[in-house]
């Protein structure tokens, strides 16, 4: 038996304000806090609270006045938990009122050197509208092993947080909802049935303490959940929050599902009770059947919260979208001309009559949500929905990937934008809803006709507010300068003028982009690791150095024995000339000629006594832009037997390519812009050297011992180059293969790139 606590307990008071992810306070709060600081020591890990009690309110003051009253009541010693209320942004003084209640209780006597209890509580402001804000805000500062979220108009048993405690220390659970029961703050009218409480958020779905089963969820009332289970899960999505004017309630649907699909354990436990308010204004009818309105809106947002149910509906059209809602229309309309009426015409009880009229009101909301998704994206998502714009299938994929696996609702197409497209993800109300992010557009295979069509809809997109964003990966048009291609490397500028941030993975982009006007746009980010996009040239995973190395060398033999390369062949050279000029593999042909004269150098060029090397390989995959078959390379390849010509190049044989070869050759010419960063990784990702020029694409991209750099357009340096790799080797650490790990590096990579993305809504909104 719990006797009450004694009125000598010490308050500790934080009074903070939060807002958009700042903290600032009054000269007057600045004092208090400081006062309070004082007074009190910091929190030391002895003394960290076991539980985080988080209470959101918007005006409603005396509601969450009566609940902070009731956590204050609790049984559990104070050293185990602290209260962290965040008040909404609300209008009606609950800020103030929730400062000055928590004042008044704290009692500091000076001549007692050692107090016997400490009651911790903290007050947060969180302007941005919305309950996924402020729980999130509160999670911010959360410092107990146990969060426990509580709405503003329950109140809380005395034996609530000993219950939990008690539940958590008997079980392995990893999130806990309590039951709820019903405060009538008004007579219950007679004819409110049972099966009608819920609606009032009455919640007992089971009878003893027991494991969640799939199905049922938490209240949203009332749950706890580990901190760090929560923030594995990545919080709550402002998506399906509650906020004003939209009062959807399914997060703690979202919660449930998201903890389940981590492989959390979800219990119940009955005992750890509280009680919900019920108010006269709620016992009316209107509001119940608007809450069944509300709820088939909810449900419909939780389905459109996948990201690949979300790409199907973008798919659909109106009249598409009408017939997926015949069922549900047709149900509607048998409740409303049928069964009300037979209620009606049967004097069935006031229960029944009320339960068929939210019955319609539900299926009107998911219907009128349904039309309402077909013509506008919903503007309650955090990140953008993203339309990807690439140049064939293959292109962007892992980009495309690593956004899904973000959450990020993307779509994408090729070489074009969809009217649809643009129409559905128009701004709404000053908020940016739809992102269009262009991956190389110098790659799009269009004519001058196609080009004009897709300038014109960029030019819509921004009318209809729609951020632009492109990718500079660099390519082959760069450094073909050929006039034919001249006009493909000026839409690619007039993409990236159209563009209100551009990716690149140059290091310096205010120096290589310093002669536009855009350059000030352009964002570094680094190229992720590919290792593990090609599986079957790896070794089984925990394998030693000898044992790689041992499968590496296997792997290289069937590759040469494949492409028809000697058995007794030495250092073998990979260069795809298809993404060439005919005068760059020439300089490459002419190098290797001049490699093959100097026979076995040594890495700084002298010769020496030596037992010589088997003679080096050159392959040469695919045929220079505009060139068919080029005659000159043909002519001077028949001139050397090392050089295995491949005429035409197929993406399916790149893991043979990579296989026989030691180095990747990137025989580009003294061209700023040229230089394909994407290969260079890839072979870097597999322990291949690459030799590439001193461009600034390639500037710090490499750690040295993986690059052999040399002066472009010097054939002779080009000769120096292929003679030192043949001496040059490595093997990736441990910790360089976790580094260079696909998943993982784009994975960094999107996380980096919403960032940008956020600052730029941000400066967008400002703007």
């Amino acid at each position: 038996m719990s006797s009450r606590r004694p009125p000598t307990n010490v308050t500790h008071i934080t009074i903070r304000t939060r807002a958009t992810g700042s903290f600032r306070t009054t000269q007057q709060q600045h004092y208090q806090t400081t006062r309070q600081q004082q007074l009190q020591p910091a929190y030391s890990h002895a003394n960290t609270p076991y539980f985080s009690v988080i209470i959101c309110t918007y005006n409603r003051r005396a509601m969450v006045l009566t609940a902070l009253a009731s956590i204050r009541k609790q049984t559990l010693s104070y050293e185990k938990f602290e209260i962290i209320v965040v008040d909404n942004g609300s209008s009606d003084g609950t800020y103030n009122a929730v400062q000055t209640y928590l004042s008044a209780n704290h009692i500091h006597s000076p001549q007692h050197n050692v107090t016997r209890a400490q009651l911790r509580a903290q007050c947060l402001l969180e302007e941005r509208n919305g309950l996924a804000y402020a729980r999130n805000a509160g999670l911010a500062v959360a410092r107990g092993e146990i969060v426990v979220f509580l709405d503003d108009d329950v109140i809380a048993g005395p034996h609530f947080l000993e219950q939990l405690y008690k539940t958590y220390q008997e079980t392995d659970a990893d999130a806990i909802g309590g039951s709820v029961d019903l405060h009538w703050e008004a007579p219950r009218p007679y004819w409110l049935s049972d099966d009608l409480l819920d609606t009032f958020g009455r919640y007992k779905p089971l009878q003893n303490r027991s494991r969640m089963p799939t199905g049922i969820d938490f209240s949203n009332s009332c749950f706890s959940v580990k901190r760090a289970a929560l923030q594995n899960v990545g919080g709550f999505s402002s998506f399906l929050s509650k906020r004003l004017n939209t009062p959807i309630n399914v997060e703690a649907h979202d919660l449930c599902r998201r903890l389940r699909q981590a492989g959390y354990q979800l219990w119940y436990e009955p005992d750890a009770q509280v009680l919900h308010r019920v108010s006269q204004a709620r016992l009316e009818r209107a509001f119940m059947i608007g809450r069944a309105y509300w709820q088939g809106r909810s449900e419909v947002l939780a389905d459109y919260f996948d990201v690949e149910q979300y790409q199907e509906a973008q798919g659909q059209s109106l009249l598409q979208t009408i017939r997926s809602l015949l069922p549900e229309i047709g149900e509607m309309l048998h409740i409303l001309l049928i069964h009300r009426l037979l209620l009606y015409m049967v004097r069935r009880p006031m229960s029944e009559r009320i339960y068929a009229a939210m019955a319609q009101s539900r299926c009107w909301g998911r219907i009128h949500q349904q039309f309402m998704l077909s013509n506008h994206a919903p503007a309650t998502t955090t990140t953008p929905t993203m339309l990807v714009v690439r140049a064939d299938e293959e292109d962007a994929l892992p980009l495309i990937r690593a956004l899904q696996h973000y959450g990020v609702a993307c779509t994408s197409s090729i070489a074009d934008i969809p009217f649809a497209w643009l129409w559905h993800h128009r701004a709404y109300h000053e908020t940016v809803i739809g992102m269009i992010h262009l991956y190389r557009p110098g790659a799009f295979r269009l004519d001058y006709r196609q080009r004009r069509h897709l300038l014109f809809k960029l030019w819509l997109a921004q009318r209809l507010g729609i951020c632009i964003t492109s990718t500079d990966a660099g390519g082959w048009w760069q450094n073909v300068l050929h006039l034919h291609y001249m006009q493909q490397r000026a839409f690619e500028r007039r993409i990236f003028a159209s563009s209100q941030l551009i990716h690149t993975f140059v290091r310096r982009p205010e120096q290589f982009y310093a002669e536009y006007r855009w350059g000030q746009r352009a964002c570094f980010l680094a190229y992720p690791g590919l290792r593990g996009t090609l599986p079957s040239l790896e070794a089984a995973d925990g394998a030693t150095r000898a044992t790689r190395a041992a499968y590496t060398e296997q792997q290289r033999q069937q590759a040469r024995q494949q492409l028809g390369i000697p058995a007794e062949a030495g250092y073998v050279y990979l260069c795809f000339a298809h993404l060439h000029s005919e005068r760059e593999v020439l300089q490459l042909i002419e190098a290797f000629s001049l490699l093959h004269e100097n026979g076995s150098a040594t890495a700084d060029g002298t010769h020496e006594a030596v037992e010589p090397l088997p003679i080096p390989q050159l392959l040469l995959v695919g045929m220079p832009h505009g060139k068919a078959l080029s005659t000159k390379i043909m002519q001077q390849a028949a001139f050397n037997s090392a050089i295995h010509i491949f005429v035409q190049y197929h993406q399916a044989d790149l893991v043979i390519y990579i296989a026989a070869t030691n180095a990747l050759v990137m025989p580009y010419l003294a061209i700023k812009a040229a230089g394909v960063i994407d290969l260079a990784m890839l072979f870097y990702s597999y322990e291949r050297i690459v030799i590439a020029p001193e461009l600034p694409r390639f500037y710090g991209v490499l750690p040295p011992y993986a690059k052999i750099q040399y002066k472009p357009s010097s054939t002779s340096e080009l000769a120096q180059a292929l003679a030192t790799a043949q001496h040059s080797a490595y093997q990736h650490t441990a910790r360089e293969s976790l580094a260079l790990d696909s998943d993982r590096g784009w994975a960094h990579y999107v996380n980096h790139m919403m960032d940008a993305y956020k600052q730029l809504l941000i400066m967008k909104k400002k703007g």
